[in-house]
C-alpha cells in the first residue's frame, strides 16, 4: 500500500497543444520561461537535469524516463539539502492530449517526500504549474495567430 503522506499529486487543464507544453519542461530555454532563471537538461535516460529558482535554490536529477511529447520522469532534490537530497524523490509528469489537440491535461506526481515537506513541495507545483500554464497558453495563442496570418495571406 501506498503512504500517500510522502506524494504530491496535482492535475491541471492547459490550454495548449502537448508539444508546446513538452517543450517547456523539456528544454532549458522552456524551463527558464517558467520555472528557473538558470536551468540544464540532457533529455535522454541517464541525462542530468538541474535548475536555479530566482531565489537562488538549486535543484538536480537524472531522467528516468522521456517519451515525447506525453511523459517525463526524473529523480529530484534540492542541492545542499539532507531531507530531499538530489535523488532522493521521483517526480512523474504525464501530458494527455484532449480532443482537437488545442488542451492538455497534465498530471504531476512527485513521490518520496519527506512528510512535513509535502505540503511545501504542493504548493511549489501549484505555482510553478501555473506559471507553466500562462506560458503554454501564451505561446500557443501566438502559434494560432502566426498560423492563422499564414493562411489569409495565401
Amino acid at each position: 500500500m501506498t503512504d500517500d503522506s510522502t506524494i504530491v499529486r496535482y492535475r491541471r487543464q492547459i490550454d495548449a497543444p502537448a508539444e508546446v507544453v513538452f517543450g517547456l519542461l523539456s528544454t532549458a530555454a522552456g524551463m527558464t520561461e517558467w520555472l528557473a532563471v538558470d536551468a540544464e537538461i540532457d533529455l535522454r535516460v541517464g541525462g542530468q537535469i538541474r535548475w536555479t529558482h530566482a531565489n537562488g535554490a538549486r535543484v538536480a536529477g537524472r531522467i528516468l524516463a522521456v517519451e515525447p511529447p506525453t511523459r517525463l520522469v526524473f529523480t529530484y532534490g534540492w542541492i545542499g539539502s539532507e531531507d530531499v537530497a538530489p535523488g532522493r524523490t521521483e517526480v512523474a509528469i504525464e501530458l494527455l492530449a484532449e480532443p482537437g489537440g488545442a488542451r492538455t491535461e497534465l498530471t504531476l506526481v512527485h513521490r518520496e517526500l519527506p512528510t512535513d515537506r509535502r505540503d511545501d513541495h504542493r504548493a511549489g507545483w501549484v505555482h510553478f504549474l501555473g506559471e507553466l500554464a500562462s506560458v503554454s497558453g501564451r505561446l500557443a495563442g501566438d502559434q494560432r495567430a502566426s498560423d492563422e496570418a499564414g493562411r489569409s495571406a495565401t
